[in-house]
């Protein structure tokens, strides 16, 4: 288990909120961290060689290994970030050792509960439907930057 020492230095660490009203949480970019030494030890506690760690699947995102530390937070890592939140802040991860599969049929964009409707597709990319919009969700920065030929398709009318 890691001691003091290590969860203050993750703490040193500096973790960028992300400020998504659908899923809170805190990153460290790789090619940004303050401290690679303390970086790369949280690195290693997310490998599989950590039996407190697990596989899970959250949304519609592929499956992605987590560890619920003993900070109360739930880490993970995303590539080129690491990834931090507290648990309470998002629904409850499907795990693989409990018999969870990749969601096949995801109705949205993954970062969305499926379903929600929030979200529309257009070219690459899922963006805030106008009648969410209208309705006062208030997407993350990223989501804001509506492309400017699907905010000309709303105007005429041919996309929610």
């Amino acid at each position: 288990m890691p001691d003091t020492a290590f969860f203050t230095a993750i703490e040193s660490l500096e973790w960028t909120d992300m400020t998504c009203p659908l899923m809170p949480h805190q990153y460290v970019r790789r090619d940004k961290a303050s401290d690679p030494e303390a970086y790369a030890a949280l690195v290693q506690m997310l490998k599989p060689d950590n039996p407190a760690t697990f596989r899970a699947f959250f949304r519609g995102y592929p499956g992605k290994r987590y560890w619920h530390a003993p900070d109360g937070r739930l880490y993970w890592t995303s590539g080129v970030e690491l990834d931090r939140c507290w648990p309470v802040t998002l629904e409850a991860l499907r795990r693989v050792d409990q018999g969870a599969k990749i969601a096949k049929d995801w109705d949205g964009p993954r970062w969305a509960p499926s379903g929600a409707g929030l979200y529309t597709q257009w070219g690459m990319g899922w963006w805030p439907t106008q009648a969410a919009l209208d309705n006062g969700y208030q997407p993350c920065a990223a989501c804001r930057r509506v492309p400017k030929a699907l905010k000309d398709a709303r105007a005429a009318g041919l996309h929610p």
